[in-house]
Order: structure tokens, then C-alpha cells, then sequence
């Protein structure tokens, strides 16, 4: 199983130049969200700027402190005072994250991943073909629900706190944190909402589950989400006919009630998997260095056995829209449980 490390901006990128120019017109950036209104046939949206988008549905995939998971918490309590929803500040805290993008250093190839555990901090260093990233984490002294910010001084300061720690063979992160080109800190949630949708408004990706960073479960989980979503929204058309008709509040309540039936498990699984991997990596307590450092390492074929029992069938029931037709362009060993259509 091979790596590619690439800047996820490029995947963007990619996705933003493979749209038609009238589809990319319709993309407005620099945007704050204000309200969302509920209409008998639609919503409306405005923003902070004082324009206004009306639409069918909201959909928020706007991050792990998503405004639009706030308006849906707001509006499914107005409208029932005892809903059973989540949290306003859903998610908890137990690790926090540094993280750097430096230029590829000639020790190191593309593809490279190195990882170095300690207690209660690990430092992940992921290289590719231009550029690598530095993320170091740090066990909090106690879990919290609280938002932080960091400064600059912060971030500096958790460098040089940790700067000892190797990333590679001869390499340190003091040797390479001088040279960054951008740098972050935040506070690591985790967690998955029970509630993902509420009228027309429906929660993908970070807004409805958080994970760790350490396996890299994040984006790719957002991603399914969006797929799985268009995929019932499809069928959902597909079963309202071509007669210029859109679904009503009850069909699309019942298409976001099956994709969060379709998502959630999954979603559950990959939080449950990210949280073990980082635990294992910044151990909080004696159990989890006894595993990382004794028991693991001494099973015979261990990676090998994660890779064929656990990664490949995960991987293996990736989603695809089951409604566009095209070419299988990956065929391994392992099938995917949902295959690519084609007619031919």
C-alpha cells in the first residue's frame, strides 16, 4: 500500500478547474454566514454582508465549529423546545495539535511518513514532492470542551518545547521549524453528533464528526459523506419524476434521515480507529506505551494483518455516485464493495 502526500489545496484546485465556468460563477468566497430561514418550499440564506441566496436545502459543511450547525441546533429547539438534540458545544478535547509546512529536505522522499511517540506527545512527519508537514502533538493536562485560539508565542514556544524530538534519521524539529512557510496550532475534537440534519438543513464532514488527524480519516470521511448525500438526493429526484417538481420537506427529511443512517456507523468506526492511533502515538497513560512499544510490535506480521483484516476492508467499501458511469481506474486484489457503474 503506497502513500501519496500531496497539499490538499491542489485537491481543490483539481475540483474547482474541473467544474463548468457557469458552475464555477456560482461559487462566492469571502463569505460569513448570518441566518438561515426555513420557508415553506425552501430556505434563505443571509450572510454578513447582507446578501441574500435562496435555495432547496442548506447543506453546512463548514467545519468543526460550524455556524450552520449552530442555526440547525437553534431552529429544531424553537420549533420543539424539547428536542433531543446535541450539544451546543458538541465535541471534547483531550490532545492539541501544532502543525508546519516546510520545503522537502534531500534525506527525505517523497511518500516518506515518520512518526516518533513519547509520552503524552508524537510528532508525524509527512513528506511530499515539494513540500512536508511537521504536526506535533500534545496530551492536554485535563479534556475541555472550550474553544481556544494560540498565538504566535504559543505556537513558537510548543516548537521549542518540543524541538528535541527526532523526525527522521540526523533530523529534529528544531532543525526544521525555522523553516516554515506557514504554521497553525488548535485544540484536537472529537466526537460524532447524533443529530445531522434538521428541515432543510443537513451537516457533512467536520460539522457532524471530528477526529484526530493522526490516520488521516478526516477529509476522506467528508468526502464520503458528500457522496452519499448526492447519491439519496439523486434517487430522491430520480422518484419525483421530470415534471420540474422538487421534493418536499418529508422526502428530503427522509433522504437526510438515510444518509446519516448510510454515514454514521462509518463515521463512529473511523473516530474510534483515529483516537486509538493517536493515543498509541502521545500515550496518556502507561497502558497504551506497554501496547505501543511491547505488545504490537511483537506480533508476528502485525501490519501486514491490520492491512488485509482492518485497511483493506475499510477502504474496500468506499463510495462512489452510483449514478455517473465511467472507467474503473484502480483494480487490486482486494474489490470495491461498490464498484464504478458501467453499461458495458
Amino acid at each position: 500500500m503506497a502513500l501519496l502526500m500531496f497539499h490538499r489545496a491542489q485537491l481543490v484546485q483539481a475540483f474547482y478547474e474541473g467544474l463548468r465556468n457557469e458552475d464555477q460563477a456560482r461559487i462566492h468566497t469571502g463569505k460569513k454566514l448570518a441566518t438561515i430561514e426555513n420557508t415553506s418550499d425552501g430556505v434563505i440564506v443571509t450572510c454578513a454582508d447582507g446578501s441574500i441566496y435562496e435555495g432547496s436545502i442548506v447543506l453546512g459543511a463548514d467545519g468543526v465549529h460550524s455556524p450552520t450547525r449552530k442555526i440547525l441546533r437553534e431552529l429544531a429547539l424553537r420549533t420543539n423546545p424539547d428536542a433531543d438534540v446535541d450539544e451546543e458545544v458538541p465535541f471534547s478535547v483531550e490532545y492539541k495539535t501544532m502543525w508546519c509546512s516546510v520545503p522537502r529536505r534531500y534525506e527525505f522522499a517523497p511518500g516518506d511518513a515518520c512518526s516518533t511517540h513519547a509520552e503524552a506527545a508524537s510528532v508525524q512527519y509527512l513528506v511530499a514532492s515539494k513540500r512536508s508537514w511537521i504536526f506535533i502533538y500534545e496530551k492536554l493536562d485535563r479534556p475541555t470542551r472550550e474553544r481556544v485560539s494560540y498565538t504566535k508565542a504559543d505556537i513558537e514556544a510548543f516548537a521549542a518545547k518540543h524541538g528535541e524530538i527526532p523526525l527522521g534519521d540526523g533530523v529534529k524539529v528544531k532543525d526544521m521549524f525555522p523553516h516554515r512557510t506557514n504554521c497553525g496550532m488548535s485544540n484536537l475534537e472529537e466526537g460524532v453528533l447524533r443529530q445531522w440534519s434538521a428541515g432543510r438543513i443537513v451537516l457533512a464532514g467536520d460539522a457532524c464528526h471530528k477526529f484526530t488527524p493522526n490516520a488521516g480519516l478526516g477529509l476522506n470521511n467528508g468526502i464520503q459523506d458528500i457522496v452519499a448525500l448526492v447519491n439519496e438526493l439523486h434517487r430522491c429526484l430520480q422518484a419525483v419524476g421530470t415534471g420540474g417538481g422538487l421534493p418536499g420537506q418529508d422526502e428530503l427529511g427522509a433522504v437526510f434521515g438515510r444518509y446519516q443512517e448510510r454515514r454514521r456507523a462509518a463515521a463512529q468506526r473511523d473516530l474510534e480507529q483515529s483516537a486509538q492511533v493517536t493515543r498509541l502515538s502521545a500515550w496518556p497513560n502507561r497502558i497504551y506505551w506497554f501496547l505501543d512499544q511491547w505488545i504490537l510490535p511483537n506480533i508476528p506480521g502485525y501490519n501486514e494483518i491490520i492491512t488485509r483484516y482492518r485497511l483493506s476492508p475499510s477502504i474496500a467499501e468506499g463510495l462512489c455516485l452510483d449514478f455517473v458511469e465511467g472507467e474503473e481506474p484502480f483494480v487490486g486484489r482486494v474489490p470495491w464493495v461498490h464498484p464504478i457503474p458501467n453499461s458495458t
